[in-house]
């Protein structure tokens, strides 16, 4: 059943990456055109600014799920450097981070629904959308990085047996 789990993650992250490059590329044409609209011409392009802003959001929060998978995360290694962890007191240890981080990014999403509630009535000055299409990157991000820790841990249990 982990197995499974797992490669469909990883399959939900190949995904994502296509995802992050396709952002990328939107962010990067939208911050282009702003600059060459600035510099070459009187007129002014307001969208190009806020659609940079908000691609920025998804590309942070996915950008953290894919992180994750690949365990580029930050993560106290001190303790094991300092105190000289047995494998198994670091395996504790790792649990006992992943388990605190879980809960905090479960926290985050909770309070984003709220977020995301509170602004759904609100338009954005130049895209003319809701603020909560920007604000809900938060939750859908949180979730994929959970199913991110949780595919590593149980791919971290196995190893371990």
């Amino acid at each position: 059943m982990a197995a499974i789990y797992i490669k469909a993650v990883d399959k939900l992250d190949r995904v994502l990456e296509w995802l992050v490059g396709i952002l990328f590329i939107a962010m990067f044409l939208s911050a282009v055109v702003q600059v060459v609209v600035r510099n070459f011409t009187s007129l002014s392009v307001p969208w190009t600014d806020e659609a940079c802003r908000f691609i920025v959001m998804y590309l942070v929060y996915f950008g953290a799920a894919l992180a994750a998978r690949n365990n580029s995360m930050i993560k106290m290694e001190i303790m094991d450097t300092i105190f000289h962890l047995s494998p198994k007191a670091k395996q504790k240890m790792n649990w006992l981070i992943t388990a605190i981080s879980t809960v905090f990014v479960v926290t985050t999403v909770i309070s984003s629904l709220n977020i995301i509630q509170t602004s759904a009535g609100m338009i954005t000055s130049a895209l003319r959308i809701s603020w909560a299409i920007p604000y809900v990157s938060i939750p859908i991000g949180c979730v994929l990085l959970i199913l991110n820790i949780l595919a590593n841990t149980l791919e971290e249990g196995r190893k371990s047996k």
